[in-house]
């Protein structure tokens, strides 16, 4: 039988050490430690982001220090994050993503939707909407959540893209495939557990600031002029975009929901007052 080696003083420490892989979240004031021994989450809202939010689930208010810290800088496979699936729906153009966005205000499943910036998301700078279910649901549960939101979806392309998705994609990418997770052990649950002790929650909210709102709407219909999306036409001034040639014929891209689009931008007061 191997003897197993006995780690030095030195070795321990580092074993020990639970502020060293946070040092920089320390450093910047996104984590503060407080003289109980505690780590306090920042309750700031973060403002640097293109989703919009219909509300926020208390039950998933932890996903930021499971994901963002556990994850990031633990190398953790949060236990919550095994338990949580999410439907997904890419969408094409901005007409499609502000109907979404109305749809899921008026939905009581917590979603948000907006534009993808992960470099390693298959949606990079495009648009897509998600809605949450609650955690701890089998997969046969989560399926029909997915066919409830299918049916208040319309035209049919959309109901066509939605799919469900379990945790989130960072996770995949470190721990391998969703399908396998049962497979392998988790590692680190004593970890977690006792950081679970020490991290303090941001406290939960119910909705999206309301200064939010305007500032991620102009940032959507100003990234859909930027890319060329041919309806943000719809929300401007401008009675086309702007034109470019092409030398070699194309048959373009499908575009969701025109119709859709056009009913919805029909339904709103797009009347501004001008002094503003």
């Amino acid at each position: 039988m191997k003897e197993e080696k006995k780690l030095t003083f030195y070795e321990q420490t580092v074993n020990q050490d639970v502020l060293q892989p946070i040092r920089q979240l320390l450093d910047s004031g996104a984590l503060t430690l407080k003289v109980d021994g505690k780590i306090k989450l920042s309750d700031n809202i973060v403002h640097q982001r293109l989703w919009l939010h219909n509300r926020f689930d208390p039950e998933r208010a932890p996903c930021g220090k499971w994901l963002r810290i556990y994850f990031t800088h633990y190398k953790i496979h949060p236990k919550a994050c095994q338990a949580c699936w999410k439907i997904v729906l890419p969408i094409e153009v901005l007409g499609d993503l502000l109907y979404v966005h109305e749809l899921q205000t008026k939905h009581e499943l917590p979603a948000k939707c907006g534009i993808e910036l992960r470099d390693y998301s298959f949606r990079k700078d495009r648009y897509c909407a998600f809605w949450y279910i609650p955690l701890g649901v089998t997969e046969e549960q989560a399926t029909n959540y997915l066919e409830d939101i299918r049916n208040i979806l319309e035209p049919e392309a959309l109901k066509k893209a939605l799919f469900l998705k379990r945790g989130c994609t960072e996770i995949e990418h470190s721990f391998g495939r969703s399908s396998e997770w049962a497979k392998n052990p988790r590692g680190n649950e004593a970890l977690e557990e006792y950081l679970d002790t020490i991290f303090i929650d941001s406290p939960t909210r119910d909705k999206e600031c309301a200064l939010m709102i305007p500032h991620i709407l102009k940032q959507w219909i100003e990234h859909a002029i930027a890319i060329g999306d041919p309806t943000a036409q719809y929300f401007t001034k401008l009675e086309t975009l702007p034109k470019i040639d092409h030398y070699t014929k194309s048959e373009g891209c499908p575009k969701n929901g025109h119709g859709v689009v056009r009913n919805f931008i029909d339904s709103l007061d797009l009347e501004t007052d001008d002094s503003m």
